[in-house]
């Protein structure tokens, strides 16, 4: 598994540095090594680009997969916990451990 999570890390990260710019300037260089003709480049250009964006999917796909069969607790998982902790310790009439504040959940940045 971790082997499978390294390649996949890889070969996203390949994947991830084609910007448009680097397919361009790539491009330009097959095409002054005359191995690609320009009429071709923009559709070449285009196809870098848009297999550069299906890797960038697949990537993020496998890796969430692989976190998710590793059994790690998600963003939204502890924040559920944090809200059922909040509930319980509001049941039983006690607060944290926080000066005799009223708990507060945790601030997680946006995204998972």
């Amino acid at each position: 598994m971790k082997d499978l999570l390294k390649k996949s890390i890889m070969l996203g990260i390949g994947a991830i540095s084609m910007t448009k710019e680097k397919a361009e300037n790539l491009v330009r260089e097959m095409e002054d090594r005359g191995e690609i003709k320009s009429h071709e480049t923009k559709e070449f250009v285009d196809e870098l680009v848009k297999k550069g964006e299906q890797e960038r999917a697949n990537f993020s796909e496998v890796v969430r997969k692989e976190l998710q069969d590793m059994g790690l607790a998600t963003k939204s998982d502890i924040e559920a916990l944090a809200l059922r902790l909040k509930r319980v310790e509001e049941h039983i009439g006690i607060a944290p451990e926080t000066g005799g504040e009223s708990f507060q959940p945790a601030q997680f940045p946006s995204g998972e």
